[in-house]
């Protein structure tokens, strides 16, 4: 998943950030450089820090000749200038609105970089946005609660457990199925949540939901026999 931000370079190829950067960040396949302030950088993450300026950083030998690169080759172009950006305070790059699939590859590159924090005056209003849209289907809501976990949302991520719960069944060992379109279902495991969640009641721990993933399910049954 790509965001669709727009990245221009100068014309030395180079899409610049800081006119006084020391460091210049290539990015994806495409290999799109952005020239920054290692320094600023290094300040919005521990990633960063121990990256840049740790005892075994790659860029020490570089630092010393004057041309200081980092490659990123799996990662977005457009993803890392949002970040990046945020990093520079360049608002004026940071999109107003986002796209479901833009989100969600915001938030997982926000998570790898440990940047959550940066936007955290974005998050809300992007997480919102694309939640009103439209009706999350069975993946999308999956996919969603997960993230809501790794942005430290508390009201999405139950709005979330909500909408999977209606698609969910308990077996007789309490273990939790989910109903996919056109009658395929398959166990929820771990693989499903961050590494960092065993099971679900771990999440609803967390962000302290009341309603446990069972309590849920039964509530929506009740709730569908009313008239």
């Amino acid at each position: 998943m790509n965001t669709a931000v727009e990245v221009t370079p100068s014309a030395e190829g180079v899409e610049v950030l800081d006119p006084r950067g020391d460091l210049t960040i290539i990015v994806g396949p495409e290999k799109v450089a952005f020239r920054v302030c290692s320094r600023a950088v290094a300040r919005s993450s521990q990633y960063w820090e121990v990256m840049l300026y740790g005892p075994f950083s790659e860029g020490q030998a570089q630092q010393e000749n004057g041309s200081w690169e980092v490659e990123l080759p799996e990662d977005d172009p457009g993803t890392l200038k949002i970040l990046l950006a945020a990093v520079h305070a360049q608002h004026q790059d940071i999109p107003v609105e986002v796209t479901r699939d833009e989100l969600l590859c915001l938030a997982a590159a926000a998570d790898k970089f440990d940047m959550i924090g940066l936007l955290k005056p974005f998050w809300s209003v992007w997480v919102e946005k694309v939640t009103l849209e439209s009706e999350p289907s069975v993946v999308e809501a999956l996919e969603a609660l997960n993230m809501c976990y790794t942005l430290g949302h508390s009201k999405w991520f139950e709005y979330y457990l909500h909408k999977l719960a209606t698609h969910t069944e308990l077996n007789g060992e309490r273990d939790l199925s989910i109903e996919f379109p056109g009658g395929v279902s398959r166990m929820v495991d771990d693989e499903d949540f961050d590494p960092e969640s065993k099971i679900l009641g771990a999440l609803c721990h967390k962000f302290a939901v009341k309603k446990t993933f069972t309590d849920l399910r039964r509530m929506h049954r009740c709730l569908a026999r009313r008239p």
